[in-house]
């Protein structure tokens, strides 16, 4: 059975219901990316790990996320996607409930990329969706939102209940039951067929190799200097003395930051400036490098977060949605959310290796120069990809 078998059961049109199953399904296919400090921190004290194998973990679990969704680009458009989630967050709830009965590092490895795998589906999918619909950029800021305030919830409930009673097994048994939970939103998620009567910018479009190809390796560059960074976040207050309710505060007010920045993205859509959202991200990272540099004290800790995440989740949307609108084809699409995670798997390696013995510059100038790349990159697609404001959404 196919994808396109499954589309029967659809009107043709899609609505806000299954809009909101894009949405909702992304924020839990993106879980455990947007709590990686909290997640890896939880780890690092619970099987005792050192910053290399901190670093190896956070990509063991975005590699196989990345390899997944790279896969896509093979089975996308033969299996049925509804059966498909449904399947991948059974695995996930499995995957991640069973981490408690591990007790080395190298089993540890293999069940986290395993549930990268599994949500990796999750969060794949939702990109040959949003291709077909109009105005890529507010539905990618709309799933970020959710993204964010599903992240908030955790950060601020976790620290000073399940980390603090159970630790990292506490964290894993949370993850998998969300993933359980979110098999209700199955049905709600669009078909294949009820989305080829709703042609989007990447539905008719023909991609151009070179466009493509700097339109991904420049959102893989971004996404692996600014997740080297903040997979560090967490270890940066620990370093700097801060209690794990303070840094969870922190973490978690971010997110709340995150949630009004993915807002104003929606809001934005495809109007205006288009260049606007990649200079923020930049400027944003920037200006918290310079405050961690400048002072140790809980509010530049706080404000650097703050404006790490807030201008990441500001500028993310409409860098996913300019690589999508290069990206045209249905399944060269799936290469969008596959490098994002490629980029977001080698971050965290990458930095936890430059890291020196007791400072996070190595870390800043990684994902300053990371960064830069990945803005020159956008710049250079934007220039040669029109962007027409949709007639309605």
């Amino acid at each position: 059975m196919t994808g396109r078998n499954e589309s029967s059961a659809g009107s043709g049109v899609v609505g806000w219901k299954a809009k909101a199953g894009i949405v909702v399904l992304g924020a839990v296919g993106a879980v455990v990316f947007n709590i990686l400090p909290l997640f890896l921190g939880a780890a690092s004290d619970s099987f005792d790990l050192n910053d290399s194998q901190l670093g190896l973990l956070g990509s063991a679990y975005l590699g196989g996320y990345a390899i997944m969704i790279a896969a896509g680009f093979f089975w996308v458009d033969r299996w049925p996607w509804r059966r498909t989630l449904a399947a991948a967050l059974l695995a996930a709830g499995g995957l991640f409930c069973s981490i408690p009965l591990v007790e080395g590092f190298a089993e540890l490895g293999i069940l986290v990329a395993a549930c990268g795998i599994a949500l990796g589906t999750v969060y794949g999918l939702g990109y040959p969706a949003i291709a077909r619909l109009p105005n890529p950029e507010r539905l990618i800021g709309l799933k970020m939102a959710a993204e964010a305030l599903l992240g908030t919830t955790l950060l601020f409930f976790l620290p000073g209940s399940v980390v603090a009673e159970w630790g990292f097994s506490g964290v894993a048994i949370v993850l998998g039951s969300l993933s359980f939970l979110a098999l209700a939103l199955v049905p709600s998620f669009p078909s294949l067929g009820e989305l080829r009567e709703s042609p989007g910018p990447g539905a008719t479009a023909t991609a151009d190799p070179r466009i493509v190809l700097i339109g991904l390796g420049a959102l893989g560059l971004y996404t692996g200097g600014m997740t080297g960074v903040w997979a560090f976040v967490e270890r940066l207050g620990v370093g700097h003395g801060f209690t794990p309710s303070q840094i969870g505060g922190v973490l978690g007010l971010s997110l709340v930051v995150s949630v009004g920045a993915a807002f104003a993205a929606a809001a934005k859509g495809d109007r205006g400036n288009q260049t606007l959202p990649h200079a923020v991200a930049l400027v944003g990272l920037g200006v918290a490098i310079a405050l961690w540099l400048g002072s140790s004290s809980l509010f530049a800790y706080g404000a650097g977060v703050l404006l790490v995440n807030g201008s990441w989740f500001f500028a993310f949307p409409f860098q996913q949605a300019l690589a999508t609108r290069a990206a045209g084809a249905e399944r060269l699409v799936m290469l969008v959310p596959a490098m994002a995670a490629l980029g977001a798997a080698a971050g965290p390696g990458l930095a936890g290796a430059l890291k020196a013995e007791s400072s996070f510059l190595p870390i800043y100038l990684f994902g300053c120069g990371a960064s830069l790349l990945g803005f020159a990159g956008f710049r250079f697609v934007l220039r040669r990809i029109p962007i027409r404001p949709a007639s309605s959404n």
